[in-house]
């Protein structure tokens, strides 16, 4: 789900939310009306005008939906648009507010149900949920959970929202906002163990993994721990430290070690070419 539209029938019994209708997927509307949203004048305007006339919705709920919605639009519906935001607003406004919680090592994220206006994640706020971020917990596993906490939140605020029972509030001044995320990243083995986990944990698969290089060989590493002991002495950041029967790795980074436990590597070995590469001494690349 990225948008719904919901239009009130007479009675207010019947707006039910799990019943197929009275709801409408954001495609539904767009294929009806044979328009895509856009922040162009002309064509938001002809959109909203279709959409006015078409189903004339009550509310709009927005969530994970990554466009500005145009003026036009926003004016609309009668309960206006609400969203449903992966982060505790005013901080970590943006698209992708729960891999930048990891990245800035957060222990706890928010979910956030808001009124839309013309700015990015800026509007009213209506309710709000804290929850824990799990220490090993990837990139996606608290996409996947976020979307779900937000989901609930919505559905246990449903009928005060519509009945416009809950007093929104401005947002307080400041906050945050952060952008998208490079879509290939290096590991930069001079940093500290802790940001090299965060780093590997928001990329983790099925996104796209980080990356290391040794020689000519690119990793792509989906798991690490640090490790907790003192049994390695200081080495060069990037330096493969113990090679396990397993095949993972220990390497140095700036403040300890890290071990590589997952990671996939292409091309791939060939031959004897695993024993050339793997083995205590040989150390990656810093970029």
């Amino acid at each position: 789900m990225q948008c719904l539209l919901v239009k009130l029938k007479t009675s207010i019994e019947d707006w039910i939310i799990y019943q197929k209708k009275p709801l409408w997927s954001i495609g539904y509307i767009l294929e009806t009306v044979d328009k895509t949203i856009t922040t162009d004048g002309e064509s938001s305007a002809t959109l909203s005008r279709d959409l006015q006339e078409t189903i004339n919705p009550d509310l709009i709920i927005s969530a994970y939906y990554r466009k500005i919605f145009p003026k036009e639009l926003i004016e609309i519906p009668r309960l206006g648009i609400v969203n449903i935001h992966p982060s505790l607003l005013p901080y970590y406004r943006g698209p992708v507010p729960t891999a930048w919680a990891i990245l800035n090592n957060e222990t706890k994220f928010g979910i956030t149900i808001h009124k839309v206006d013309a700015g990015i994640d800026t509007g009213d706020i209506l309710v709000q949920s804290k929850h824990d971020i799990g220490d090993d917990e990837t990139g996606y596993e608290l996409y996947l959970r976020a979307m779900k906490l937000g989901a609930d939140l919505f559905i246990d605020n449903f009928y005060n929202i519509i009945n416009d029972k809950i007093q929104a509030f401005k947002q307080p001044s400041g906050g945050s906002y952060y952008g998208k995320l490079n879509p290939r990243v290096f590991v930069d083995w001079r940093q500290s163990a802790q940001t090299i986990k965060n780093n590997v944990r928001v990329r983790s698969l099925p996104y796209n993994p980080i990356e290391t290089t040794l020689q000519n060989k690119n990793f792509f590493i989906n798991k690490v721990s640090i490790c907790k002991d003192d049994k390695f002495s200081a080495q060069v950041p990037g330096k493969i430290i113990e090679v396990h029967d397993d095949d993972s790795l220990v390497v140095s980074c700036s403040d300890g070690t890290i071990h590589v436990k997952e990671y996939n590597v292409y091309p791939p070995f060939t031959g004897v070419e695993k024993k050339i590469y793997l083995k205590p001494g040989r150390a990656f690349y810093n970029q």
